[in-house]
């Protein structure tokens, strides 16, 4: 008897891909479509957590089942197709997790001040406690069927297109990339209120691809200078500095940086020089006192590659206390790229985030972040923004790593004797109408979420 496919195996035909976009023939949600991408998810946290497929069958059902004819009759027929395929349990016990963001799905009318229509945003899927104060999830828009996370009913969510809301197939599509990438995993018992589901700091895939994408940021500039082919060393610092600048061991940061080729030039990006081993010691936030209370885990912001410029911390909008404003540990810090800070026990870590620190602001209303809000402040060019599938993070390095890369290789930016030439005033171009696309970063399947 030939094998059963996995449950994420069984949809890969499903997935949002450019070749396989979202139909646009359909009346209201494929729902379909989204049924099948659903069930696939919740069976695969279902078997990875210890039980069987047979299980799934025997003790999940529809949710349409379980709703009234006047609730019913609230819904989109479409989203009733959705609700009588979709598979869920009842109650929010310790084997009814859906994902690591939401619980499961739910039908709660509790919108009705941002519309007249009291039927137009419903909560589809429940969140965790561990997400927010006065918990919601992710809501669903009846009229122009889209979707998007909202953790908080306390939070200001705006209608489309105001903010991102995507289609649910597009969401649920992430997801399960997230799943495929080990960025989220399913385990017998996770510990925590989202079990079966874990997320994780940084993947080994992650850190392949970064090394990877810089080893062709170094090949591309050394071409460009017309640099002679050598041996490729490897690392572009040693353990024992990385011990010096109190680098946590076994980490993104540490694997990344005895892992990258050693470049023959100086400046990886405009304004932005790979640094000595002294400046690399000389971080600003590894030897700062951990404030009273913080977690004794937390990795600080690290800065990868620094300009010679200074900013004042309380002026940094992206970075959370004990690193930034009116408050922060310390006064200021070099400008450059920061690998972010990561809280281990945050419900979606990004060990490999990252955050570009300019000396200027690019307020002239043509940069953009990834949810086409303004760039705001000297940290937030290149990141996502709002996030419609996830908690809001920093950019992932990988991201800004591909960006550094089609800049270099597209003739964006010019190289000199010393690298990637121009001074950090480069990075104005952000700012600009025909340049701002250069510097933007839309989340979605297939991409960075």
């Amino acid at each position: 008897m030939p094998a059963i496919p996995a449950p994420l195996d069984r949809v890969a035909h499903l997935l949002v891909t450019p070749d396989n976009p979202p139909r646009d023939d359909v009346d209201g949600m494929d729902s379909d479509r989204c049924a099948a991408l659903h069930n696939a998810i919740y069976e695969h946290g279902w078997i990875n957590s210890g039980r069987t497929a047979e299980s799934f069958i025997e003790q999940t059902m529809p949710l349409c089942q379980h709703l009234d004819a006047e609730m019913r009759e609230k819904l989109h027929p479409s989203l009733q197709a959705f609700l009588r395929e979709a598979r869920t349990l009842l109650g929010y016990g310790q084997h009814t997790n859906f994902f690591y963001n939401v619980r499961g799905l739910m039908i709660s009318f509790n919108k009705d001040w941002y519309d007249p229509d009291p039927n137009r945003l419903l909560t589809l899927y429940g969140t965790y406690m561990a997400m927010a104060t006065k918990l919601d999830g992710l809501v669903y828009d009846q009229h122009l069927h889209l979707a998007t996370m909202n953790f908080d009913v306390t939070d200001e969510l705006e209608l489309y297109p105001a903010q991102p809301w995507r289609k649910l197939e597009d969401i649920l599509t992430v997801w399960i990339e997230m799943i495929q990438r080990s960025k989220i995993r399913s385990v017998p018992s996770a510990g925590t209120e989202m079990t079966p589901w874990k997320a994780v700091s940084w993947t080994p895939q992650d850190l392949e691809e970064c090394v990877e994408l810089w080893g062709m940021i170094v090949e591309t500039v050394e071409r460009k200078m017309e640099l002679e082919t050598t041996e490729a060393l490897v690392g572009l610092l040693d353990a024992a500095t990385l011990d010096a600048a109190r680098i946590p061991a076994e980490g993104f940061t540490q694997n990344f940086i005895l892992r990258a080729r050693k470049p023959r030039f100086k400046f990886v990006a405009p304004g932005l020089r790979i640094p000595t081993v002294e400046e690399f010691i000389d971080q600003p936030f590894t030897f700062a006192p951990k404030p009273q209370g913080g977690n004794s885990g937390d990795t600080p912001p690290i800065l990868m590659f620094r300009s010679d410029e200074l900013l004042h911390t309380a002026d940094l909008t992206g970075f959370n206390y004990p690193y930034a404003g009116s408050a922060a540990i310390v006064q200021e810090c070099p400008c450059g790229l920061y690998l972010d800070q990561c809280d281990p026990d945050m419900p979606l870590p990004f060990e490999d985030g990252c955050r570009l620190v300019l000396p200027f602001k690019l307020d002239g209303g043509f940069a953009m972040q990834g949810d086409s809000t303004p760039v705001e402040g000297y940290d937030t060019v290149l990141q996502l923004g709002l996030n419609p599938y996830n908690v809001r993070h920093p950019l992932p390095f990988q991201a800004w790593l591909e960006s550094v890369y089609h800049s270099i290789e597209h003739g964006k930016w010019s190289v000199d004797a010393l690298g990637v030439a121009g001074g950090i005033d480069v990075w104005k171009q952000a700012d600009t109408e025909d340049g701002w696309q250069d510097y933007f970063t839309s989340p979605g399947p297939g991409g960075y979420w």
